[in-house]
């Protein structure tokens, strides 16, 4: 698909004439490198109703657990007119598999993972040096992924995540330790659908890696930097 390199380019074109100073104004200044955890509430009511239908019962949570790595702070961007300053983001997250038992010649796993970037960010609090708010756009991509485990071993499926995001996260530093929350909502604009990984699969209804993140997370904070 063709909307997420138009997106990222998009703001890459409006970085290049922005202001430097006003980027600048409201950068933290700090970097940290942190580890989360959390939940992703997504909509999977198309998957979980047509398990229920299917096996009489339902069993898959729409709250997936969320563990995650992940920088975060002030980078720089050179341009023709100077430079600038904002505060993003670089993440890996795993979303834990949710185990699944319908026989003992039947199970199901669901689970997956997310690599996201936030950049352009302001630091509402960029004048204290404890407590920081930042606020960025940013972009996600991952997969979903739903495991079954049967008599014909295993199969599997596959769900794109690629998903334009808007993220915050406050946190407060104490000395070269950082605490805090971060949340983000993500739209995915992949397509609805499951793709299946062997040919003899039946097809599942589509699901979009739509919804909230919430985690909370502690980490390794540096000196802030001046500009």
């Amino acid at each position: 698909m063709m909307r997420a390199p138009i997106f990222i380019l998009l703001f890459l074109v409006v970085a290049q004439n922005a202001r430097a100073q006003f980027l600048t104004d409201y950068a933290s200044g700090y970097g940290s490198i942190n580890f989360g955890a959390g939940f992703f509430q997504a909509d999977l009511s198309p998957l979980r109703d047509h398990f229920n239908k299917t096996y009489g019962r339902t069993f898959i949570n729409d709250r997936m657990q969320a563990l995650s790595v992940f920088s975060s702070g002030s980078a720089v961007l050179s341009g023709r007119n100077g430079y600038a300053v904002f505060d993003g983001h670089l993440r890996f997250s795993r979303f834990q598999p949710q185990e699944i038992s319908i026989s003992d010649s039947l199970q199901f796993s669901f689970g997956g993972w997310e690599l996201g970037l936030g950049y352009f960010g302001k630091d509402v609090f960029f004048f204290s040096d404890i407590f920081d708010l930042q606020i960025s756009p940013g972009y996600s991509f991952g997969r979903l992924k739903l495991h079954q485990r049967g008599e014909a071993g295993k199969r599997s499926y596959g769900n794109k995540i690629s998903a334009p995001k808007i993220c915050a996260e406050a946190r407060l530093r104490f000395g070269e330790f950082t605490f805090g929350l971060r949340g983000e909502y993500l739209h995915d604009l992949s397509r609805i659908r499951w793709v299946p990984e062997h040919a003899d699969l039946p097809a599942l209804p589509g699901t979009r890696a739509r919804g909230w993140m919430l985690q909370g997370f502690i980490g390794l904070s540096g000196a802030r930097k001046s500009f």
